[in-house]
């Protein structure tokens, strides 16, 4: 059983050490890396270099103009090796547990008919990133769109390589917004499992927690264009499983409107999700963001 890891990069040279060190102290060692250079600035490919010398499981991509992450897993996908047989994900900012891809073969060999996994994930401090109502969840449609809020936060997938094969692929024109190819695939009909079993390791360090903080247009504008595809999308069905998920998409693309000069559609969109949860306090917000912005 082969595992091919995919880890976008962006200017990471500071942080993609570690993520490689992860790979590199697993228990289980039939695996590859593809990391995907999504034209880095700085020193990341000097910082590589060695790595690719000694290891021929790393392979390196690299993409002249930075495009964004689902743009960068997508060449990822296109540089799996024939022999793999499940497609993973990690950020190359992150780590993985030193048994992750074990832990990823049992769960594997446990559930022989599930194509799609999600693990759990923690922080550094060892408080967990995500929640799930119980172990070896199996995931329907309607639960990935947060039906009785079964499950929430940060997981760490694992496809089948038949999949990526059928066509899977992450949406390019946002940055982000991963839960939208989630929800297509679901819609398909694929197994899908979440579990408590933690392979990842999420840090938030300062920068993260800076760059997050410092939203600018260009921030809002991609929050928009995301919420706008999932609400066109999957919108209805989103409402039926889940209205305060709803809501909530609702008051944040009202809210990037406002910003972004859209005040009347803003104040629209802020009515209508008001009409369906009215104690959310997002409502004063965006309605105080009118005459802030």
């Amino acid at each position: 059983m082969k595992f091919s890891i995919i880890t976008p990069t962006y200017n990471r040279a500071h942080t993609i050490e570690r993520a490689i060190k992860s790979m590199q102290s697993q228990s289980y060692t039939n695996w590859e890396m593809i990391i995907v250079d999504d034209g880095s600035t700085d020193n990341t490919e000097e910082i590589l270099r060695p790595y690719l010398k000694s290891d021929n499981r790393i392979k390196y991509i690299k993409v002249k103009q930075n495009g964004g992450v689902g743009k960068a897993r997508n060449i990822g996908f296109k540089n799996i090796s024939d022999d793999t047989d499940w497609v993973g994900f990690l950020d190359s900012d992150d780590i993985f547990v030193y048994n992750a891809l074990e832990l990823m073969k049992n769960k594997i060999e446990e559930f022989p008919d599930v194509k799609h996994f999600s693990f759990s994930t923690q922080y550094e401090n060892g408080k967990s990133a995500c929640k799930i109502k119980h172990d070896n969840l199996l995931g329907s449609y309607e639960i990935v769109l947060g039906k009785n809020n079964e499950v929430s936060g940060e997981f760490n997938s694992l496809l089948h390589k038949s999949i990526i094969d059928d066509g899977f692929h992450f949406e390019e024109s946002i940055n982000g917004f991963e839960w939208i190819a989630w929800l297509k695939l679901a819609k398909k009909g694929y197994k899908h499992l979440y579990t408590t079993t933690t392979t990842r390791i999420y840090i938030t360090d300062g920068e993260s927690l800076l760059r997050t903080s410092n939203k600018s247009k260009k921030y809002y504008k991609n929050i928009k264009k995301g919420i706008s595809i999932i609400l066109e999308k999957f919108g209805d069905d989103l409402k039926s499983a889940n209205m305060k998920k709803y809501s909530l998409y609702m008051y944040t693309l009202a809210n990037a409107n406002i910003i972004l000069g859209n005040k009347m559609i803003g104040l629209t969109q802020t009515f209508k999700a008001f009409a369906s949860d009215p104690l959310n306090l997002r409502f004063f917000r965006n309605i105080l963001n009118v005459f802030r912005f």
